[in-house]
């Protein structure tokens, strides 16, 4: 059986591969996340969330929570966009989209 013209052929890679692949994600994930840098920025993060919570009076909090729900949306939303963009990339370049619970396919 032939290929049509532009078809591509899609490669599928052994599942210890796949393993050894997402063990070393998981491994510089992790990292990542212990990096004294990052734990830093996140405590001075933390730390002016609280200065700003406690300078606020009830309407000012009611006004953030409400920008912050709606930013919250939209961020979602722009994720959302990303994603289905590279998703229908990788459909028109014939590479294959995983769906969880099932084998990577690339």
């Amino acid at each position: 059986m032939s290929r049509k013209e532009g078809e591509q052929k899609s490669m599928e890679f052994p599942a210890w591969f796949q393993d050894a692949i997402q063990g070393r994600l998981d491994y510089i994930l992790a990292k990542i996340e212990r990096h004294p840098n990052i734990q830093k920025l996140r405590d001075e993060k933390q730390a002016a969330f609280r200065k700003l919570e406690l300078d606020m009076n009830e309407r000012q909090k009611s006004n953030f929570l409400d920008w912050e729900e709606k930013q919250t949306l939209a961020l979602a939303v722009k994720a959302v966009g990303s994603v289905h963009t590279r998703i229908k990339r990788r459909r028109t370049t014939g590479i294959r989209v995983a769906r969880p619970g099932l084998r990577r396919q690339f």
